[in-house]
């Protein structure tokens, strides 16, 4: 493994470790205002880091308060309920250039586009790399879904393999 790639690990498990140590993702009580930019910028949080084996990309989930308004969480279990509005990045370590700056690429990317109203946990990465579970709550249809992304079409499959109301029974 390169240098370069043992420093990203260490650095990746460092932030995994200190998200793991604080509350993370979690308020302390269900938001009950809309947030506003000062909330968005002091209230972010880092949840969980998957590490791929070969180091060549990271995945994690980062969250803030809900801008402009409030979800409905009355109905929710108390985790979920004072979990922030959340999305899940990919960081690629794969060499890409840009051609037009000149440099190589690095950097953070939606690992797909969220649904308006909908907040996302990571499941389990696949031993070869190539897929990750992933967990929507929609506060649009008070839904939980369960879904597969797979990274060589990068596509979604699955989001309504599991369409039951949070907190009750499939």
């Amino acid at each position: 493994m390169e240098p370069r790639a043992l420093i990203v690990v260490g650095a990746s498990l460092f932030l995994t470790c200190s998200a793991y140590g604080s509350s993370g993702l979690l308020l302390p009580e269900p938001q009950s205002k809309p947030g506003t930019y000062a909330d968005m910028h002091s209230g972010q949080a880092l949840g969980r880091i998957i590490v791929a084996p070969d180091g060549m990309f990271f995945l994690y989930e980062w969250g803030k308060p809900y801008f402009g308004w409030v979800p409905d969480t009355d109905w929710m279990a108390p985790n979920a309920a004072r979990r922030l509005e959340t999305f899940l990045y990919k960081v690629d370590f794969t060499p890409h250039y840009e051609y037009d700056v000149g440099r190589w690429k690095r950097t953070s990317e939606y690992l797909f586009y969220p649904n308006p109203g909908g907040t996302y946990w990571l499941g389990d990465l696949s031993p070869d790399s190539k897929k990750v579970a992933v967990y929507e709550l929609d506060h649009d249809d008070d839904h939980v879904r369960a879904g597969v992304y797979t990274s060589s079409t990068g596509r979604s499959t699955g989001s309504a393999l599991i369409r039951t109301r949070a907190g009750s029974r499939a």
